[in-house]
């Protein structure tokens, strides 16, 4: 099981890959409306939340009931996030291991990076829509599964 923190214009356009994510016993969370990677850290209060608001909406289409999750683009933090999300009952959630697939994916890389970086508990940062994504994501869980780890899905109270 994993989480996947999608962006609410991509569940728009792909409704489908929402409900079958869920179906196989994903969760999804919010990840903006439109990934504004280079202005997220400046984004202004109306547009921050407009960003959240309308990922959430794109989520709650795609059956989301409870939307409790958000990770900002790049890792990136706001002046505004805090205090937004603490309105809609959210908190921001970041990662711990990093597979440095964002712009470039090489699954043998990723796969190693993440294994050498891994401990219990990790929460790890991959990226799909790239060339070879699905090929490094399924690499980094059979190396993890080897080394016998398993996939879930965190309660709250776990999350630091």
């Amino acid at each position: 099981q994993a989480t996947f923190f999608v962006k609410g214009e991509n569940l728009e356009r792909q409704p489908g890959v929402g409900a079958a994510l869920m179906a196989a016993g994903h969760s999804l969370a919010n990840h903006t409306q439109t990934h504004p990677a280079h202005l997220f850290w400046w984004l202004r209060p109306g547009r921050l939340r407009r960003e959240i608001d309308a990922c959430n909406e794109a989520l709650r289409q795609a059956g989301v009931s409870v939307i409790r999750w958000f990770r900002s683009p790049v890792g990136l933090k706001n002046v505004f996030l805090e205090p937004a999300l603490a309105h809609r009952g959210m908190r921001y959630v970041g990662w711990s291991v990093r597979g440095g697939d964002g712009v470039t994916c090489n699954p043998e890389t990723v796969a190693r990076r993440v294994g050498e970086s891994v401990s219990p508990g990790a929460i790890v940062l991959l990226h799909e829509g790239r060339a070879r994504s699905n090929e490094a994501i399924l690499r980094v869980i059979d190396e993890l599964r080897e080394r016998g780890y398993s996939f879930v899905i965190p309660a709250d109270e776990q999350l630091i």
